[in-house]
């Protein structure tokens, strides 16, 4: 019997296909398939390309922080330092030639003189909150040499005088001192005999100050040391020193008061011998250190306790802001201005006496930070300043940002989120403080904070997160402060120390 074998197709008409039929059929139809389908693929990636294009032009790009700079000199070399960092940090500048044509769209203003200057120019009560003014109103009561030394009384600043019968009367009390005279402008500082005075607080340009008579001498020459200053902020006070290196300043010949109108022996001014010129200074800078290694290793190698120095510095510095204060709360005020929209940077210039007691000689606004072409170290110390004030207001981030303000809620809760500022959990969870915020114990939990609060908290931990070689001088610990400024201090600038002590109580390196 044959074996029967199954039919691979049946067709009605009994015609039978094998498989290489088959194979060719699916071949033909898959060559048309192709066809029809890259065809349409090809159609619509042109359309989805074209699309993809149009979506990239439509996607705008992120807005820059813009600056302005105004020196009111036209001399464009004096914010060149300024203007350097600014653009290297990614910062758009807006070219003004005339005040007059100041825009709106600003996220920092630069001045050079007091920025009462534009008044005329600008309504500072309609200043926003992410717009920056690098001056405080209300600072001339420490920028300027006749208010700082005759208003207040530190035993850190030289006594001053507006009247020659004030001076006189003191000098006939204390028959051992002596006296400068000095242009409330300038420097113009000379030796002068009180009976010699001859000046009236309303007419004068002139005003009297103490002689520091027995000056620490370097090698036999004066010296002054300049320590920059930022405030970032008042009621509540936020101040910092850059303490990566000071500036140091020479007379131009060896310390003598025998001839008073030799004045290049006794005063350091504009003319002097600058830090990099100085012999001992020089050998340092060339080895690579800063000028600060220089000026500490002087004061260790005559015997001198430079960290009792720098606590000395400190205090000056906080001391000298917290009197002032006030002034620059009073010129916000007037005008009707957010007090978050202004910060300073300032150069305290200080001296020692031979027993390496501190004295404050003047505060300078508008310090001078403009790079000599063969002082290369200048230019370098002026830059890192720079930068470090820049990222410590909030513009060197690691983060895009198109204002001063946070851009959004996820970038704000992942830099500063509310649990790194909060306080004295066991008294925050307390029934009695979840029920109401009545209680003094309750002000620092977070559901009895304003948001006024909250902010200026937010801003002081970014500070702090953000300070680079900026040490803090204020807020600082209750004990740091001389008690006989304490009942001056502000009741919103008390709340902070509180707050400042249990954070450093929570992590001491906030401290």
């Amino acid at each position: 019997m044959s074996e029967e074998r199954p039919e691979a197709v049946m067709l009605s008409n009994n015609r039978r296909w094998n498989i290489s039929s088959i194979t060719l059929l699916v071949a033909v139809i898959s060559v048309a398939l192709y066809q029809l389908s890259s065809g349409f693929f090809e159609k619509n990636f042109e359309k989805s390309s074209e699309l993809k294009s149009k979506e990239i032009k439509s996607i705008k790009e992120p807005s820059k922080l813009k600056y302005i700079l105004y020196d009111g000199l036209n001399r464009s070399d004096i914010l060149i330092t300024v203007d350097r960092v600014l653009s290297r940090l990614g910062l758009e500048k807006i070219e003004v030639s005339n005040p007059s044509n100041l825009p709106n769209d600003w996220n920092l203003l630069w001045t050079f003189y007091y920025h009462e200057s534009l008044n005329e120019f600008i309504n500072w009560s309609d200043i926003k909150h992410h717009q920056k003014v690098n001056h405080f109103s209300g600072n001339y009561m420490l920028v300027s040499k006749s208010f700082l030394t005759t208003h207040g009384n530190f035993d850190f600043i030289p006594k001053g005088f507006l009247n020659s019968e004030d001076v006189q009367k003191y000098a006939t009390a204390h028959p051992n001192k002596r006296f400068v005279i000095k242009l409330k402008s300038s420097r113009g500082v000379k030796l002068i005999e009180p009976s010699e005075m001859n000046f009236s607080q309303k007419s004068s340009d002139y005003f009297a100050q103490e002689f520091i008579d027995d000056p620490l001498l370097w090698n036999g020459y004066k010296f002054d040391f300049n320590i920059f200053v930022v405030i970032t902020s008042v009621n509540p006070l936020r101040v910092y020193y850059y303490k990566k290196n000071v500036f140091l300043r020479f007379c131009l010949k060896p310390y003598s008061t025998a001839n008073i109108s030799d004045i290049d022996a006794y005063v350091i001014g504009t003319d002097h011998i600058a830090c990099q010129s100085f012999p001992y200074v020089k050998a340092y800078v060339e080895a690579g250190y800063t000028y600060k290694d220089a000026f500490e290793g002087f004061i260790k190698e005559i015997g001198g306790d430079i960290d009792q120095v720098w606590k000395q510095v400190e205090n000056v510095i906080r001391s000298t802001v917290l009197i002032k204060e006030k002034y620059m709360i009073n010129g916000i005020n007037r005008l009707k201005a957010s007090k978050n929209s202004f910060f300073e940077l300032y150069r305290f210039d200080m001296i020692l006496d031979k027993n390496l007691k501190l004295y404050l000689m003047e505060v300078n606004m508008s310090p001078c930070t403009v790079p000599v072409t063969d002082r290369m170290h200048n230019k370098l110390m002026y830059e890192h300043l720079m930068f470090n004030l820049f990222t410590l207001i909030g513009i060197g981030t690691a983060y895009e940002k198109e204002s001063f303000q946070f851009p959004n809620y996820d970038v704000e809760s992942m830099v500063a989120y509310h649990d790194a500022i909060t306080v004295k959990p066991k008294t925050c969870l307390s029934s009695s403080c979840n029920a109401n915020c009545t209680s003094d114990a309750c002000k620092f939990c977070w559901n009895c904070l304003s948001e006024d609060y909250r902010i200026e908290m937010i801003q002081a931990l970014q500070e702090q997160m953000n300070r680079g070689y900026f040490t803090r001088v204020f807020p600082v610990q209750k004990e740091d402060i001389k008690e006989d400024l304490w009942k001056d201090i502000t009741h919103l600038n008390k709340f902070y120390i509180e707050w400042f002590q249990e954070m450093c109580k929570k992590n001491k390196q906030f401290c």
